[in-house]
């Protein structure tokens, strides 16, 4: 699994990800948002990318 940078604003958290195999190629990928209060995450969804 390899996953980018976190990024977050106010509520918001947002990480981007792939799923690699052993030789390196994807075979899914997508992101993570969280919608954040009182420092803990209270929604999250995964968006998954169609694959190509």
């Amino acid at each position: 699994m390899k996953a980018g940078p976190v990024r977050q604003t106010r509520g918001l958290g947002f990480l981007a990800w792939e799923a690699r195999t052993p030789d390196d190629a994807t075979v899914a990928s997508g992101f993570d948002v969280a919608e954040i209060a009182n420092d803990r995450i209270i929604r999250m969804w995964t968006v998954l990318n169609p694959s190509g």
